[in-house]
Order: structure tokens, then C-alpha cells, then sequence
């Protein structure tokens, strides 16, 4: 299991370049794998893997366009243009149980990272929330722009191993002129996405019935 250290040194290294690209290519997604290594995030992995709290969410669009949580049952009847997601979460509660993931959150909080951001941003960037998700066979989310919140962008991690083509669970991001980018959920790798007008992500319904597609979503706002 890595250190606090080795947390440390891995998000400071690997999280500040691929923001950094935003500044060139403000609507386009950035993957990024060479130092988000498979080695440095196993212990976090396997923590998430073995995890047995994880709570099964349903969501759907009401008639406002708004998003509420409801019962399976009521999810099930629901319209399936309607359905806005099905997943697991982490709640924070339980993620005070995995000591990696308290590790994790510790950093995405430092002033360290926020002025490493900052200055690859070239604008004051602060952490605004975290997202521990698991899609199974058939969780989805649907198709949605994150603009609220005062959102600027969000990193992606993916925890995963063993994904193979046909599986699903794919990060879908669209920029506004309709172009679209499918982003792997391969173990070990991720994607720093814009939140920004005009573009839009998606995660694919999983197909497969034994993997499983487990994720961080980090979001982080600026001053502006």
C-alpha cells in the first residue's frame, strides 16, 4: 500500500501538466497515464475493490429537467429518456473508512496542490468536491454539462483493471461542435475533462457482468 508520501508526490506530479493543457485546448479532454501509474494507485484500488459499503443509487430527471434520487421501484417505472443514472457511491461517512482514500482527499485539499493548479491554470483554482462511483452491469449516467457549482473542470481516475473493448463503461465527452471523444476506463489511467459551456459527458451503460468500473471524479472551481 503506498504512503502518504508516495499519494502525495504522484497527484502533485501527474495532475498539474495535464491541467496545464487546458489552458491551449480549453474544450477538449486530456488523457494523461505516465505517471498516474498502476503501481503507485494499487493500494487505493484494491481498498476500493474489496470495499462492502458502497450504496446503489437511482436518479431520474423530474419534470423541470431537474435531478432527484428515488426508489428502484420508482426509477424502473420512470421513463427511460428520464433515468439520469444508476450506479454506487461513496458517501463521505464511509469513505472515512478506506485509509488510502482519506489519504487521497488529504492532498486534493492542500494549499500545495491548489497553488500547483493555480499556477498551471494560470488562475486561482481551489478543490470543490469529490465523487466515488462504481458502475456494474447496466449503470449508466446520461449525457450532462456539470454547470453548476461554480465547476471548471474535473479529473477522472480510473481504478480499474481488465477492461476490454465491448465492456463499456467509457467516459463520452463532447465539445460543442458535436465532436466526440470515448476515454477508456482503463485501470491506472484518467482524464482531466473542461466544465464549460457547450460540452457535455456521459458515462457508457457497462455491458460487461463480472467487471466492475470503479472511478474518482475530483472538481475544482476558480475564483472567476
Amino acid at each position: 500500500m503506498e504512503s502518504s508520501a508516495d499519494i502525495d508526490n504522484l497527484i502533485l506530479q501527474a495532475f498539474p501538466p495535464c491541467v496545464r493543457q487546458l489552458q491551449f485546448a480549453p474544450v477538449q479532454a486530456v488523457r494523461f497515464s505516465e505517471r498516474w501509474s498502476k503501481p503507485s494507485v494499487s493500494g487505493l484500488a484494491s481498498e476500493l475493490m474489496t470495499f462492502g459499503q458502497w450504496e446503489e443509487e437511482y436518479w431520474v430527471l423530474d419534470e423541470q429537467g431537474d435531478v432527484q434520487r428515488v426508489s428502484p421501484e420508482v426509477f424502473l417505472a420512470t421513463a427511460g429518456q428520464s433515468r439520469f443514472s444508476r450506479s454506487d457511491s461513496l458517501r463521505e461517512a464511509d469513505r472515512r473508512l478506506i485509509p488510502s482514500l482519506t489519504n487521497l482527499e488529504r492532498v486534493l485539499h492542500s494549499s500545495e496542490l491548489g497553488h500547483a493548479l493555480s499556477g498551471a491554470y494560470s488562475e486561482p483554482v481551489h478543490f470543490l468536491s469529490l465523487e466515488v462511483a462504481r458502475y456494474r452491469n447496466r449503470h449508466f449516467l446520461r449525457r450532462h454539462s456539470d454547470l453548476f457549482g461554480g465547476r471548471r473542470f474535473a479529473i477522472v481516475l480510473f481504478f480499474s483493471e481488465g477492461w476490454q473493448p465491448g465492456y463499456g463503461g467509457e467516459l463520452i465527452f463532447e465539445v460543442p461542435s458535436g465532436a466526440i471523444t470515448a476515454i477508456q476506463p482503463v485501470g491506472g489511467t484518467g482524464a482531466v475533462i473542461p466544465i464549460h459551456p457547450g460540452c457535455w459527458h456521459a458515462v457508457k451503460p457497462v455491458q460487461a457482468s463480472s467487471w466492475v468500473r470503479i472511478s474518482l471524479s475530483v472538481h475544482f472551481g476558480t475564483s472567476n
